[in-house]
Parts: C-alpha cells; sequence; structure tokens
C-alpha cells in the first residue's frame, strides 16, 4: 500500500470510531429556541422548551448553552427522560435579583443520568436578597436555591462554578448515586444562610477536589444520609463542613457512612462538626469518619454541640440523637480559640468518640490549646495537643 493508502485508510478509521463515538447524540442549542445571552432579554422560555425537546430524545442529548449571560426566572427541569441529558454550560446564567417566592431557582426532578458541566456559571445574584434578611424583612426559607437535585440517580456536577445564591448554592434530596467534582462556589462571608452543598434523605454521595467559600456552611449533611465521601475540598470562609443540625423535627432518618478526608478549613468558624437541637426528637449519627484535616484559623476546629442554638429561643433539655463510632484522625493546625477540641454532648445520650492524633496549636502562639468534654465516652490515642480530655 502507498503512503496516500495508509493515510487514507487511518482517516477512514479515525472517521469510523468518531462516528460510533457520537452516534444517536443530538445537540440542542438554547439559541435554536431564542436564547439570547445578552444580560437583558428573559430566556427562560428558551430554556425550558430546549430542555422539553431535549427529554423527549432516546438517545444521549445535549443542551448546549453559548457563552453569555442568560437572564432566568425559575426554571423546572423535570423527567423522568427518555435519554441520559449533557446540561453543558459554557456561560453565565443569572438569576433576576426579585425573589419569585419559589424555594428553588433551577431544579432538575425525577432525571438520572444527568450531567451538568462547561466551566460555566450559576449566578443567583443574592445581595438585595441578603440585605433584605438582615433588615428582617424576609423569611430565610423563602430564599430559593440555586440548583436542587430532586429524586436525582447517576448523576454529575463537574467543572462549574456557583455564585452569590441568594439562599443555598446546591441541594441533593432524595439522590443516589452523586457526583460533585472541581467545582467552586463563591458567596461573600457576611452573606446569611448561603450554604455551599446541602445533602439531605441521599446515598452515595461522592464530593471532591472543590472549593467551596460561603456566609455558611461549607456543606452540611442532613437527616436521611448516608454513604458520603468528601475529599480533597478546600472550606473557607464559612462554618466548615457539618452533620446536622438534627433533631429539630420527630421521627428524623439517621445519618451514618460519611467519611471527611484530605479537606482543608482556612478563616472559617468550625471546622469539621456535628450539631443536634436539645429536643426528645430521637434520632442517630454513627460510622462517621474525620481524617487528615487540615485547619488554618478555624475557631472550632473539632467540635460536637448537642444544644446548638442559633437563636436565643431554643429549647431547653437534653438532646435525643445518639452519636456514635466517630471518629477524629490526623487532624492539625491553627485554631482561632484555645477550646481546640469541644464535645458538648447530652446527658441523655452520650457520644461515643475516637481521637487519634491531634496537633491543634493556639493562633499566634497565644498559648495551649484545651479540650472540653461533656458526656464523652471513647478512646485516645496517639498525639493528642491538646491533651485528651476523653475519660
Amino acid at each position: 500500500m502507498t503512503r496516500k493508502g495508509d493515510v487514507l485508510s487511518v482517516l477512514l478509521i479515525l472517521i469510523m470510531w468518531f462516528s460510533q463515538g457520537v452516534k444517536g447524540v443530538k445537540f440542542f442549542n438554547v439559541k435554536d429556541f431564542g436564547a439570547i445571552g445578552d444580560d437583558h432579554f428573559d430566556s427562560t422560555k428558551a430554556f425550558q422548551s430546549s430542555w422539553n425537546e431535549a427529554c423527549k430524545w432516546r438517545e444521549k442529548a445535549v443542551i448546549e448553552i453559548p457563552r453569555g449571560n442568560y437572564l432566568l426566572r425559575n426554571l423546572l427541569f423535570q423527567g423522568p427522560c427518555m435519554g441520559p441529558i449533557n446540561f453543558h454550560n459554557s456561560g453565565t446564567l443569572k438569576a433576576h435579583k426579585i425573589n419569585l417566592g419559589l424555594n428553588y431557582w433551577v431544579e432538575f426532578r425525577y432525571v438520572d443520568g444527568l450531567a451538568i458541566n462547561g466551566g460555566g456559571y450559576f449566578d443567583g445574584q443574592g445581595s438585595e436578597s441578603w440585605l433584605k434578611i438582615m433588615e428582617d424583612t424576609t423569611p430565610m426559607n423563602f430564599l430559593p436555591i440555586t440548583l436542587m437535585l430532586d429524586f436525582a440517580n447517576n448523576t454529575r456536577i463537574e467543572n462549574m462554578n456557583f455564585i452569590n445564591s441568594k439562599g443555598s448554592h446546591i441541594k441533593l434530596n432524595g439522590c443516589k448515586n452523586i457526583s460533585v467534582n472541581q467545582i467552586t462556589i463563591l458567596a461573600p462571608e457576611n452573606s446569611p444562610n448561603t450554604d455551599g452543598i446541602n445533602i439531605a434523605l441521599s446515598r452515595q454521595i461522592q464530593v471532591s477536589n472543590s472549593k467551596i467559600s460561603t456566609g455558611d456552611d461549607c456543606i452540611s449533611i442532613l437527616p436521611g444520609t448516608e454513604d458520603v465521601n468528601i475529599t480533597g475540598t478546600r472550606c473557607g470562609p464559612g462554618h466548615g463542613i457539618s452533620i446536622g443540625s438534627m433533631g429539630l423535627d420527630p421521627n428524623e432518618l439517621a445519618v451514618k457512612g460519611v467519611n471527611v478526608k484530605n479537606c482543608n478549613f482556612t478563616n472559617t468558624q468550625n471546622g469539621v462538626r456535628i450539631k443536634t437541637w436539645a429536643t426528645k426528637n430521637i434520632g442517630k449519627v454513627a460510622h462517621i469518619s474525620f481524617e487528615s484535616i487540615v485547619v488554618n484559623n478555624a475557631s472550632n476546629p473539632i467540635i460536637i454541640d448537642q444544644n446548638y442554638c442559633p437563636s436565643h429561643q431554643c429549647p431547653k433539655g437534653d438532646s435525643h440523637i445518639q452519636i456514635n463510632d466517630v471518629k477524629f484522625v490526623d487532624i492539625m493546625g491553627v485554631s482561632q480559640t484555645y477550646v481546640a477540641v469541644n464535645f458538648r454532648c447530652s446527658k441523655y445520650k452520650p457520644c461515643e468518640v475516637e481521637t487519634r492524633n491531634i496537633n491543634l496549636k493556639y493562633g499566634s502562639n497565644k498559648g495551649p490549646t484545651i479540650s472540653s468534654c461533656f458526656n464523652v465516652k471513647g478512646v485516645a490515642s496517639g498525639y493528642q495537643k491538646p491533651p485528651s480530655c476523653i475519660s
């Protein structure tokens, strides 16, 4: 065969491979449905129409969002769909500044095999809503979540940016097998209730290699959640990574099987935290591991608070949430306060914890750190700075 024949043969093989790779894929460009990325034209209808058509496609569908600023009202992308969908956002989606009274801005509901990627932005434009909260004119539970996944399975969120949500930035509710990778979440330190990721009633959740800076919890893990792995994630500013709060409502499902590893906390209110209300509502937190954690100026690097009270009007008594098999392993860094390890557990349901290799110093060499324990059982091993108070 001649050299020219060799080249043609290779080209034919490449063409065959390429066509096999994209067989059945159909692209739905939001601009073909009337979207205009000029920061002023309302593109809600165009986005909804593109989803409706993509959802009918029996094989893989790609919703393309080119660069531009797309102004959007609340959107509900509902399944089940006929095939998997890639929501490929290379633009900036911008919420209306006014709050339209729903608890979500963009919601994907009853979907399977969804991918959200493209390197673009979800901009909640939340500053006016935050101002109203600070003026006590808007209840926080009416602030929309930027991205809600409701009963979604086998879904990936990766290489995306979320900024200035009115409420929480991302919420996973009733989901299974969700991967969140290489995302950035950014809101001012003083923005109220702008959690990074809330996870509730969900299982098999992976969060990795991400950066979260907000005015509230970087990640909160709520009742009914199990099998969660959080790795390689940077938090700060914010309130840290929290399990809870638990015990506010009756008959809450347990949180179990949570592993937080190789994470970094900088200028946060808390590092790793478990929080429960002091009520008689029963519940359980179990099989939890915080490992290889670095804190840099966290006010409460390690904390269990079973008298959680974010206001002055809280229940009085003992928490009935059982906390056991919780491990704090290889945690080091700088505490903003001298109480670096704080276990405030319930007299009715004492905590069962293990600490191993803890090395937390008081910032700027202000003196030694201490541990504080109430109603704690367990073991301490390896290096312990501050000295353990577990009996």
